[in-house]
């Protein structure tokens, strides 16, 4: 098992740094091994991570409904997936990768952070998983095949946590603030963040929320929690969905063998 102080070492020390474009308002560069990669679609600028060797996990409201002009919750190539693309910077892939698939949750809505807001991205290209920090991937299965650990504790019992939100930076490096969920803030499904030490910005959105969790639904160890979707960049809270609730969607869509 590792230890608990090793993710933290790269990601809980958090300084005041130079706030570029899309940046999480005093925020710290991340180490580009996290799986947090900036998305540019026809309608803006979100961030992801990460999920598997094709796929890239963000917010539903980073599209719009005209993409998927027949409604079926999936933008093809033929409806203008390919003008998605996924860049940098990371350890797990050089130049930009386009976009050959976007599948929306069933439950949420193109455009609008309300309901499940969750999406999908299938790249045109494998991302090289090997590279990227086993204490946040699946390392039971080939390095090829390695899996974004998504957490299995249900959103509610996330109460009084301090969890990390990174963001990918369309000027620079991914970033990160540490944030605290207060104790009546984690619901079924989603939850707020206090924004005094991290406040979010637009192309912060669909960036994940990590935390460090153990058993008894899965060993000890760092999980994402959340999806980001909504926050001020300023006072106020920041609001996560909660990955818990979805994540037999999010392994079922983006399991690639």
């Amino acid at each position: 098992m590792r230890a608990k102080t090793m993710l933290p070492a790269a990601l809980l020390g958090l300084t005041t740094a130079a706030v570029p474009v899309h940046a999480i308002v005093n925020g710290t560069s991340a180490p580009l091994t996290h799986g947090v990669v900036n998305v540019t679609t026809p309608v803006g600028s979100c961030s992801g991570s990460i999920v598997s060797s094709l796929w890239v996990l963000l917010a539903a409201h980073c599209f719009e409904p005209w993409q998927d002009p027949n409604g079926d919750g999936v933008i093809t190539i033929a409806e203008g997936a390919d003008a998605v693309s996924v860049h940098g910077p990371s350890t797990a892939f050089t130049g930009t990768m386009n976009g050959h698939l976007v599948i929306k949750h069933p439950g949420g809505v193109w455009g609008k952070s309300v309901a499940i807001d969750a999406a999908l991205v299938k790249v045109n290209r494998p991302f090289t998983m090997a590279n990227l920090t086993s204490d946040l991937y699946d390392t039971s299965t080939t390095s090829t095949s390695r899996f974004l650990k998504i957490s299995r504790k249900p959103t509610p019992e996330l109460n009084g946590l301090s969890p990390v939100l990174m963001a990918g930076t369309a000027a620079g490096t991914p970033t990160y603030a540490t944030n605290r969920i207060p104790s009546n803030q984690a619901f079924a499904g989603w939850f707020r963040t206090a924004t005094g030490t991290g406040a979010t910005c637009p192309g912060d959105s669909g960036g994940p929320a990590w935390a460090w969790l153990s058993g008894p639904l899965q060993p000890a160890g760092w999980y994402q929690i959340g999806i980001h979707n909504a926050g001020d960049c300023g006072g106020g809270m920041s609001t996560d969905l909660g990955t818990a609730e979805i994540r037999d969607w999010i392994v079922g869509t983006a399991w690639t063998p």
